[in-house]
Order: C-alpha cells, then structure tokens, then sequence
C-alpha cells in the first residue's frame, strides 16, 4: 500500500472501511496529494463512526474537497455528519446573499461561482435524504428560491442553485 501506484492504492482503500482499526491509514490517505486516494479515503471513512472520523469528515465539509466527498456523505446516516452538513449549508446558504457591491465585479463574479459551487455541493449532500431537518432545509431554500435569480456568478449562477434545489425535491 504504501509503495504502490495510485490506482493500487485507490482499490486498496476500498476494501478498508469496515474496521475502527482501518481508520489511522485511512486519516493519513486522506491527506494525500492524489484526488482519487483522497476521494477512495473518504468514502471509507464515512464507514466509520468514530470521533475522529467525524472529525476528518467534519472537516471535509467545511474544507475545498468537499466536492470528492460529497457521494460518502451523502450515503452516510450518522446523525453527526447529517448536522454539520445542515448547519454548513445553512451557513452557505446565508452567505450566497450577504456579499455585495465592491469595485472589482469579475472579482465578485467568481467569488459568487464558487459559493454557489458550494452550495450545490452542500445541496448535493442532501439528495436522498427523508429527514425532517433535510426536508424543512430544503424546503425553506425552496420557499426562497427566486432571490437566487439576481446571484451572477461565474461560471454558475443563481439560477444554478434553484435548477438543483428543483431537481432534489
């Protein structure tokens, strides 16, 4: 594992997950400098529902990968992780609104692509979810929904967001 290619790792990892014994590799794969090992790394600790998987998760969420763990969370029904992803999308969700007006507009223009690239990640968290807090989430943003047609972003706008809050209820 440790001196093989990526791909051998990535098929590697994959069969890990099922054991808090796996966890130490998994935490220390996850860090690694190659997307696909950290994308396989996430999707087995999801597996696991320890402190510090929670944590690397917790993380994840609020960090610039989310976008390779959004399947394993998605998938993951600990209670935990289903908190910290409301509580960031709500925090997200926020933030799409409060950032107006400064003198740089393609500078603002991609900073609104990415919290609204962000914000689908987040929402992509949600999809298949049947719990009330996903569900009143969901439907509070969708209740909101025509504010997101003034976001202009680049490259996604607020039409973007409402195309996926439509398309996950």
């Amino acid at each position: 594992l440790e001196n093989g290619s990526k791909e051998m790792k990535v098929v590697a990892i994959e069969c890990l997950g099922d054991s808090p014994e796996d966890l130490s590799f998994l935490l220390e794969q996850a860090k690694a400098k190659a997307k696909d090992v950290r994308t396989a790394a996430f999707k087995a600790i999801a597996k696991i529902d320890t402190g510090d998987a929670i944590t690397l998760l917790h993380g994840v969420i609020k960090g610039n990968d989310i976008d390779l763990a959004v399947e394993p969370i998605r998938k993951s029904r600990n209670p935990k992780i289903l908190e910290i992803v409301l509580a960031e999308a709500k925090a997200q969700w926020d933030g799409l609104f409060g950032v107006k007006g400064s003198k740089d507009k393609d500078k603002d223009k991609k900073e609104a692509g990415k919290r609204i690239d962000r914000m689908n990640s987040l929402l992509e968290c949600l999809r298949e979810r049947d719990d009330k807090d996903s569900e009143a989430f969901l439907l509070a943003c969708f209740a909101d929904r025509e504010r997101l047609l003034d976001l202009k972003g680049e490259p996604l706008s607020g039409a973007d967001v409402r195309q996926k809050l439509i398309g996950l209820l």
